[in-house]
């Protein structure tokens, strides 16, 4: 993944805190998954001026116990990779 794509989540995309759990739904297609507190991190920051580069960077910076830069890398490339094949995001071109 080039850590220079921006994506930004769909207009229909609703996310909801279920304890300590978040809901991600599309409207548009009825899909949803959960996801924790990071994955919900990472889709609020994709939208649309953020890079990939900007959401790790954002992350680092707010965890106090920082993981390697590699480590959250793979989680935020994880939850975006996984977000696009749920048509939760889309990358801006």
């Amino acid at each position: 993944m080039n850590d220079n794509c921006k994506y930004k989540i769909e207009s229909k995309v609703r996310i909801r805190q279920q304890g300590d759990e978040y809901s991600v739904f599309n409207g548009k297609n009825a899909r949803f998954f959960t996801t924790n507190e990071i994955g919900q991190f990472v889709l609020k920051k994709c939208d649309g001026d953020n890079t990939v580069n900007d959401i790790i960077d954002d992350l680092i910076n707010s965890c106090v116990n920082v993981p390697s830069r590699e480590i959250i890398q793979n989680d935020v490339e994880e939850i975006i990779n996984r977000s696009i094949k749920f048509d939760i995001l889309n990358e801006v071109k």
